[in-house]
């Protein structure tokens, strides 16, 4: 178990405030710091304040402070003393404040004091059975699986309710409640941030409200399942209409000043699906877009855009749990829905879904600043755009955000409508020691998706209009359902321009759906639509970024996308578990073998690296897999693994391997699998799979940290109790009061 993060584990409540830079996006750092970099300055404001987890800021000049056990402080101003303040709302007995659960956003009405509202979201204690704060393995319940299910689960709900305050906000009374939904018995993914819109409605996300620990399918032993429901609860109620788990939600400005439970399409609407922990959330002050944070599993931590919802006329879905980052998959989910021959993840691994704006992974942020950033976690927890004048201009309307478990802050640049943007800099910022570090190097071509690398940071650009370079040649444009396949002729020469730019246009008026920026030998790129059936403009142009110069743009190609298919035409070319299945060309022998690498594979690999493949295999007979690393100039043989397949396999397999230590750097390599009759004999081959262009890379990585807690450290009467989160079988009989094994 990871410890110390929204990921994983409680959250360390004693906190400083940051001004500058990070005040407002969330308060997590752990000591003072006093420089960042040359345009910025550090201030501790207010230091050893227990329970923050949001700061917001009131009408007049006032702060308040949000504490997670249940209460509301609210200051005169930021320069006051961390003492000097007015609780104007303490409902500990009601907030259930357990790991990441408790009173965790507060917004104002925006028509405050016309409208004089604040409304608060918290995890609230069960009615009738409180667990004060506490949730405790019940070994009664343990055994209703095997094996034991020793995890604890304590059943809480979310409330949104709505506070009148006076001007002055000296007093907070309770008016009306909204919501009571969102039922989880977990430890976490719980309560998210409440916003406002340009019209007046509140748009609110909440977490998946499942264990992060193992699957949670919704466990018998969670009061949230229902026993007569389908097996894909738990986590996949993230996917799952009629359930607000994993939901973004907008709801109607007249509705939030009902005095009763607000309902579903008549006081609020779904606008996406498929958040695993959305926690913290914000607005873009230019375009009205909202951006969220979504803490990761075990890979990827996302920042996840969605469009204007007053504009949005569809649900949009960004994956989880059937994908994390980009598209990893993840092996035990998608082998439960397999062997469950389940459909919950069916859109998404057809392509269904919007990946993410922006990734980083989980473990060390970069091989060449191995000790810039803590390397064992990642939990992105506040997110902001910074829309004040004190500082720089060049902040002015950027996002920003932190991370809790590597204690930094970082920026992303956004660009808008037909803006140019291109690599420029990961830059972070760890808050313990103060320490800067920006990578200028060009990541985004090399390394961008390494196993331990993160994405790159873009930058605008200066862009002069230059008529003498090329125009791109060759467009083609084919129009499918949500999306446009764009292909031009790549560009050839030492003096080529490196990118093209692809600007989508409404057919009528002209104006600008998608624009964006792409390697120009690439020669073709996909971009997403909207759900409907429209005809649209593209526009290509080349840019060359040595000189900063645009050439003329192409003439306009006319395109439309495609209708939504039926629901029969769905299920016929959207089946997630053949698509990508090759299977024998042997005769007779096509649905009896069949073989396909599937999930989130490296493509870099490094001397020694272990290695994790995850194989989708259908074998009738007893057959051998086999895994080769070969490398492309010569097939010399970098690493693999043979593995014995048992009669009847039907589902997904996940091979571990180490790779040679003779790795060339730069080297492309690729991923042979094949399932054979005979491991001696490649001819007795039933059928293969190959991934292409992974790449060596021969840079220094950061040294494992050590266990903290190695298992000959333990006493021994402790390792003969189950651990809490590792669901293990226990053979004697338990007190159900204590857990002890009873003689």
């Amino acid at each position: 178990m990871r410890k110390g993060s929204l990921r994983s584990g409680k959250m360390t409540m004693t906190t400083s405030l940051i001004a500058a830079l990070l005040l407002g996006l969330s308060t997590v750092a752990r000591a003072q710091v006093k420089t960042l970099q040359d345009d910025l300055q550090v201030q501790t404001v207010w230091d050893n304040i227990w329970g923050v987890v949001q700061v917001v800021f009131l009408p007049g000049g006032k702060v308040m402070t949000v504490h997670k056990p249940g209460e509301l402080h609210v200051y005169d101003s930021i320069f006051s003393k961390s003492q000097d303040y007015t609780t104007i709302l303490d409902i500990n007995e009601e907030v259930y404040s357990w790991w990441d659960h408790g009173l965790l956003s507060a917004a104002v009405h925006p028509d405050f004091p016309q409208k004089p509202y604040l409304f608060i979201a918290y995890s609230a204690e069960y009615p009738g059975k409180p667990w004060n704060d506490n949730c405790e393995v019940d070994y009664r319940l343990s055994h209703m699986t095997t094996p034991a299910d020793t995890r604890p689960y304590c059943k809480t709900m979310a409330k949104i309710i709505r506070l009148t305050v006076d001007e002055d906000f000296t007093t907070a009374t309770f008016d009306a409640e909204l919501f009571h939904d969102w039922c989880t018995s977990t430890y976490t993914h719980h309560v998210g941030t409440m916003n406002f819109l340009e019209d007046g409605s509140m748009i609110y996300g909440a977490g998946d409200g499942s264990h992060f620990q193992g699957i949670d399918h919704g466990q018998p032993q969670d009061e949230c399942t229902d026993p007569q429901g389908p097996k894909d609860q738990g986590v996949f109620l993230s996917q799952k209409d009629g359930y607000l788990r994993g939901k973004f939600i907008v709801i109607k400005p007249e509705s939030l000043l009902k005095d009763e439970h607000l309902q579903a399409n008549v006081d609020y609407t779904v606008i996406s699906r498929g958040a695993r922990n959305p926690f913290r959330s914000t607005i873009d002050p230019m375009t009205g877009d909202v951006f969220f944070g979504d803490v990761g599993s075990s890979v990827w931590e996302e920042i996840n855009h969605i469009p204007n919802p007053l504009d949005l006329d569809y649900v949009m879905n960004f994956g989880w749990p059937c994908i994390e980052g980009e598209n990893s998959v993840s092996d035990i989910f998608q082998n439960f829905l397999k062997m469950n021959r389940l459909d919950t993840c069916k859109d998404v691994y057809a392509g269904m879904s919007t990946k993410p704006a922006f990734t980083y992974r989980f473990g060390a942020v970069d091989p060449d600043f191995p000790d810039e950033c803590a390397d064992a976690d990642a939990s992105v927890s506040g997110i902001t755009f910074y829309t004040g004048n004190k500082l720089p201009g060049h902040y002015k309307n950027k996002l920003f955000w932190v991370d809790y478990s590597k204690n930094f802050a970082a920026q992303m640049v956004q660009a808008h409508e037909d803006s140019l943007y291109a690599f420029d800099s990961w830059t972070s910022l760890n808050t313990a020691t103060g320490l800067v570090k920006k990578v200028t190097t060009n990541l985004y071509e090399d390394v961008a998706n390494a196993d331990y690398q993160v994405q790159a940071n873009y930058k605008m650009l200066t862009v002069e209009e230059n008529a003498n370079m090329p125009v791109p040649r060759g467009i083609t444009v084919d129009g499918a359902y949500k999306l446009a396949t764009v292909s031009w002729t790549a560009p050839a020469g030492d003096e080529a321009p490196d990118y093209v730019v692809v600007t989508i246009k409404t057919n009528k008026g002209a104006v600008i759906v998608k624009s964006a920026m792409v390697t120009a030998n690439k020669a073709t790129t996909d971009v997403r639509l909207p759900t409907q059936a429209e005809t649209y403009l593209a526009e290509l142009s080349f840019y060359d970024s040595t000189h900063g110069n645009r050439g003329p743009r192409a003439t306009s190609v006319k395109f439309t996308t495609a209708a939504a298919p039926s629901k029969k035409k769905k299920e016929c070319i959207f089946d997630p578990f053949e698509l990508k299945m090759k299977k024998s060309a042997k005769p007779g022998l096509a649905e009896k073998y069949q073989l396909a690498i599937v999930g989130d594979y490296p493509t870099t690999v490094r001397p020694f690296q272990t290695v994790k493949l995850t194989l989708d295999v259908v074998s009738e007979g007893p057959s051998t897999l086999m895994i080769n690393v070969l490398a492309k100039s010569d097939f010399s043989w970098a690493g693999g693994k043979i593995v014995p397949v048992p009669p009847g396999a039907n589902g997904l397999m996940t091979v571990l391997f180490d790779m040679e230590g003779d790795l060339v750097d730069k080297e492309e390599y690729s991923f042979d699998a094949l399932l054979l009759k005979d491991a001696k004999d490649y001819k007795s081959a039933y059928v293969s799979d190959t991934v292409k262009k992974v790449f060596g890379v021969l840079t220094p990585v950061a040294p494992p940290l050590p266990d903290p807690f190695p298992p000959a450290t333990l006493p021994a009467a402790d390792m003969a109790k189950p651990q809490p989160g590792a669901p293990v079988a226990v053979e004697k009989e338990l007190d159900p009061a204590t857990g002890e094994v009873l003689n």
